[in-house]
């Protein structure tokens, strides 16, 4: 796994995750979509980033698998925190979207099993 400074993974994302000082890059999918993860993070701070990111908009959902909410970024990406999608591994993740309903990056809250 390659180590970044929470400051390169998102100099274009349009905002900084506060909740760890590590962000794990576990790989990028045929899409481009960058996979990260923040190896200590829990469901409790990734709601606190999304929290913290002032976004417009923003909904709240439930679905079978727990709560999500999403908004919208100034420049128009759309930024989710949801429950995980990846194998039950249970790690809540933030998606940042793009305008064009392609998600950029997904970052992780928890250790990968």
């Amino acid at each position: 796994a390659i180590y970044e400074s929470l400051n390169y993974v998102h100099y274009n994302t349009g905002f900084t995750i506060y909740g760890s000082k590590k962000v794990i890059t576990e790989g990028i999918t045929t899409k481009g979509t960058k996979i990260q993860s923040i190896p200590n993070g829990t469901k409790e701070q990734a709601f606190k980033d999304f929290n913290s990111l002032n976004l417009k908009d923003v909904k709240t959902i439930q679905t079978n698998k727990g709560e999500m909410k999403m908004g919208e970024l100034p420049d128009g990406r759309t930024v989710k925190v949801r429950p995980s999608n990846d194998a039950g591994r249970g790690r809540y993740t933030i998606d940042i979207i793009k305008k064009n309903n392609r998600t950029e990056r997904e970052i992780r809250y928890g250790k990968r099993n």
